[in-house]
């Protein structure tokens, strides 16, 4: 093989920067700290004397070049500008390497300056368009085609070549290089490329960020071929924040909203979405008419942002959005301090949540109400990162019973028979599909509803998918915020995923940061399955306290007399129940038997708006008891009879007898029930 001219060189120390980083940074701020280094000798006795590494002679070339070759230091060994940016806090260790990498140039021959990084983005970018099964690059095709690019002009053409060469087997070329694996990883560090399949593929996520660049580089004039080429090449200002500066906010005026300014402002300024786009996506209602527009416009220009031209002004900055606000070109402290605090833009942390509470204390109507952003549960809902209504598509249900598996809950391979052939295909299970719609959708929320978590064996239900209820506190590497800390191997769901051609980061199984869980829980029920102390700290949990004056129908009619012809309400007849239970010594009746105030709903009760006589029918009076007085009967009483029941009452059989007679219903429960119940209803 004959050596390439070193015409995109790129130094080494790019192919690991994850570990790198602590290193570079400890050099740079041992230059920003001393007036002792002046030449690159004096610099690496440091770093030894410092502890940054053991030994000069393993440093000799390589941290100093690379501080050199991406313009961190100056000839005179002083930090550049953009370093200090970096040290300062200002921009992270990846949005500086955008920044430098983005700033690298080579000529190509006397009338073309190349940006690798932009004919990097315009290559997979055309490659996605045409087929996004062939955006990946290999050797070859870096070697042959992408390093020889005359013109940017010329670059549709030969992803032409390209692809007709992808049916290659043999994909030799005539050069030795070792820069190919450096661009690569710089390029998988920064987000653009991903390992799939042994393959160096166009990773999705970036898609916009690569937009940008290619629609606004000629903005970022190239860096001049002068003795200072350095210091120009070191500055902040240069490059990408060149590209940026266009843009310009007016004086704002002031709006008063009870909304999330702050995903209104993300939606238009990153995403590019419309002002009627963002009201319905928010569920941003007046009076059960939209406001087509007109609202998240008046949020918008309440930050001085007048005019359509700047819908999607920072699309591709979601992960670098650092170099937004370090770019001196806005003046907007207010615009800033509501977008720019947070460390991700898109505020979404998965978590695990239990709702737990008496039986029909409103633990699903809640998770419901919630989902649905419901008037009253605004609060929660936002504090949850929702605001407006979750598409159905994103809410995903179950329920456990006795005899639910792991392979209920995950999948399973099941036989299809066609004809006289029988294969089998894999199943997903809710969890699994709930994965999938996260992973493929990572802009917005996912929902596993667990509804009676305690009713089936949970620890066996989850088996291996327990260590991913582990959430991550903090960002790690490629993975956020609320990404499992400890990903897994899981052959099922891997290989139902690669079937669908779903992609994740890295090669394990995760629960993604857009993916919550949340569970119900019955008090009452704890004896059948109890969650163990490991399970459960894992877990948010959440008493839903009863308060059934809240309850819609808390003024409605039971069917039955238990008041000598005065009507008792539910409310009336619950607070009776629940006050009885609580007040009782006994240590077999518990609190957690209470009834909550949703136990039972309309089809048991009595409109009060109409003839009782007319709304108490025999279908009532039977599905309140049997719901109502058949719990008492089985759960809450069934140690202590006379607690609660006249002596006449013998068996279930009997309460059935003698509500056949509406006015006689009085005589199923004993005299201190009935007392206690008049005096509420009083």
């Amino acid at each position: 093989m004959q050596k390439k001219e070193m015409q995109w060189h790129i130094d080494r120390a790019v192919t690991d920067l994850s570990k790198n980083e602590n290193r570079i940074r400890k050099m740079l701020e041992i230059l920003s700290f001393s007036s002792q280094v002046s030449n690159r000798d004096e610099l690496l006795e440091l770093m030894v004397v410092t502890g940054t590494i053991k030994t000069v002679q393993r440093y000799k070339q390589s941290f100093q070049t690379f501080l050199k070759d991406y313009g961190l230091i100056e000839n005179t060994f002083k930090i550049s500008e953009v370093s200090k940016y970096y040290l300062d806090n200002k921009i992270n260790f990846r949005e500086l390497m955008l920044l430098q990498t983005f700033k690298r140039q080579y000529k190509r021959n006397e009338s073309f300056m190349v940006r690798p990084l932009v004919v990097m983005c315009m290559v997979l970018m055309e490659l996605y368009n045409v087929n996004s099964e062939l955006a990946w690059i290999d050797e070859y095709d870096y070697f042959t085609y992408i390093t020889e690019i005359e013109n940017y002009a010329d670059i549709p053409k030969m992803v032409k070549n390209i692809i007709h060469d992808k049916t290659i087997k043999d994909r030799h070329h005539d050069y030795k290089r070792d820069d190919f694996d450096a661009w690569i990883s710089l390029l998988i560090f920064l987000g653009f490329i991903k390992i799939e399949n042994s393959m160096y593929k166009f990773c999705e996520n970036s898609i916009n960020i690569c937009k940008f660049i290619i629609e606004n580089h000629e903005f970022a004039p190239m860096i001049s071929e002068s003795e200072n080429w350095l210091e120009e090449y070191g500055t902040f200002d240069c490059g990408i924040p060149l590209m940026l500066k266009k843009v310009n906010f007016s004086k704002h005026f002031q709006i008063q909203v009870e909304t999330n300014v702050k995903r209104i402002l993300e939606l238009y300024l990153f995403e590019g979405w419309s002002f009627r786009k963002i009201e319905n996506f928010l569920n941003l209602i007046d009076n059960g008419e939209n406001f087509r527009g007109f609202f998240a416009q008046a949020v918008i220009n309440s930050f001085g942002i007048v005019g359509e031209e700047f819908k999607g002004i920072w699309m591709g900055f979601s992960e670098f959005r650092n170099i937004i606000r370090a770019t001196n070109f806005y003046d907007n402290e207010r615009l800033f301090n509501v977008l720019m605090n947070d460390e991700v833009l898109i505020p979404f942390k998965g978590i695990n949540k239990i709702y737990y509470g008496v039986p029909g204390c409103g633990k699903s109507y809640k998770i419901d109400s919630i989902l649905k952003y419901k008037k009253g549960f605004h609060d929660e809902a936002n504090k949850m990162n929702i605001f407006g209504m979750v598409k159905e598509e994103n809410i995903y249900r179950t329920t456990f019973y006795l005899e639910y598996t792991y392979s209920d809950f995950v999948g399973q391979l099941m036989p299809h028979v066609e004809g006289d052939n029988v294969t089998y295909i894999s199943v997903p299970g809710p969890f699994t599909l709930a994965l999938e719609r996260a992973y493929i959708e990572a802009n917005e929320m996912v929902y596993l509803i667990i509804e009676e978590i305690n009713r089936g064996n949970s620890a066996a239900i989850f088996g291996d998918l327990f260590q991913l209820l582990d959430r991550l506190k903090e960002n790690n590497g490629q993975f956020i915020c609320g990404d499992s800390e400890y990903p897994i191997n899981n052959v099922f769901i891997e290989d139902y995923l690669a079937k669908k051609n779903v992609t994740y980061k890295g090669n394990k199984i995760y629960i993604p940061h857009n993916l919550t869980i949340l569970a119900t829980m019955n008090t009452s029920d704890q004896n059948i399955f109890p969650l163990d102390t490991a399970f459960k700290r894992r877990w948010e949990k959440e008493k839903v306290l009863s308060d059934v004056d809240e309850c819609p129908y808390s003024n409605w009619y039971v069917p039955l007399d238990f008041n000598e012809g005065v009507r008792i309400t539910w409310a009336e007849f619950v607070k009776a129940v629940n006050q009885r239970i609580i007040s009782t010594d006994s240590e077999i009746i518990r609190e957690d038997k209470q009834i909550g105030a949703y136990f039972i709903d309309t089809t048991c009760l009595c409109n009060p708006q109409m003839d009782f006589e007319i709304e108490a029918s025999e279908d009532k009076i039977r599905s309140f008891c049997d719901t109502v007085l058949e719990y008492i009967w089985s759960d809450v009483s069934k140690l202590d009879r006379l607690y609660w029941f006249d002596g006449d009452v013998r068996s279930y059989d009997d309460i059935i007898k003698i509500t056949k007679d509406y006015q006689n219903s009085s005589k199923i429960f004993n005299e201190e029930f009935i007392i206690s119940l008049r005096e509420i209803s009083k």
